[in-house]
């Protein structure tokens, strides 16, 4: 649509073409399977159990390619963004189609590649981007899994042990912009550095290693 100026449903048949969308696109268009990822980042970041049903989630099928040319003319372009920070109270979740700045790691993320940045506390922001779609991404993410897991059985990671967050919020910490979100600062994971060196530092204390300097 950014590219073409073609109608979003014309983008969804070139992607489902393309081994990049399935047959009903709901499930990504909504935002559950987003929301199903999402929830598995709070797991391993912050050591939270949420539940996807309960990720406020806002669908992208009204996007129209005057929305598209809107957001450039604003200096910005249209992404599916999944947000989530906590502050060891209350959790901030949501996925939601979100007008990102030009130039940004989001904006220079299309096809079927994916983008997520992680800020922690000392560390700043951590990109990470890559193929995200298709039966190539996909092969080489299933496969080196089983490879790692047929090398070494300790490559299977015990599940950890989940808090429940006291509150779950969704777009209170954005503007909103008729059906879009507008933010100049999505982040997919906010302090998962915190969360890390938490599970790092109780693997320490599993295999008897000393981890006062961390």
């Amino acid at each position: 649509m950014e590219a073409t100026g073609c109608s979003l449903e014309d983008a969804l048949a070139d992607a489902q073409a393309r081994g990049y969308a399935e047959a009903d696109p709901s499930f990504d268009l909504d935002g559950a399977d987003a929301a199903a990822k999402l929830s598995i980042v709070c797991a391993l970041a912050f050591g939270l159990q949420v539940d996807p049903s309960r990720i406020e989630t806002r669908s992208a099928f009204q996007i129209t390619a005057a929305d598209v040319d809107a957001a450039r003319r604003r200096g910005g372009t249209i992404r599916q963004v999944a947000h989530a920070e906590y502050d060891r109270a209350t959790l901030t979740a949501w996925v939601a189609p979100v007008i990102v700045p030009r130039g940004s790691i989001f904006s220079r993320t299309i096809g079927a590649r994916n983008a997520a940045i992680i800020t922690g506390a000392y560390s700043g922001d951590i990109a990470i981007a890559g193929a995200g779609a298709g039966g190539d991404a996909t092969a080489v993410a299933i496969l080196s899994d089983l490879v790692a897991i047929a090398r070494d059985p300790a490559a299977i990671v015990p599940p950890p042990n989940l808090s429940v967050p006291r509150a779950i919020v969704g777009f209170n910490s954005v503007q909103r912009s008729d059906d879009l979100i507008t933010t100049s600062n999505a982040k997919v994971a906010k302090d998962a550095e915190d969360g890390f060196l938490g599970g790092l530092s109780d693997l320490c204390d599993d295999r008897r290693i000393e981890a006062e300097a961390m």
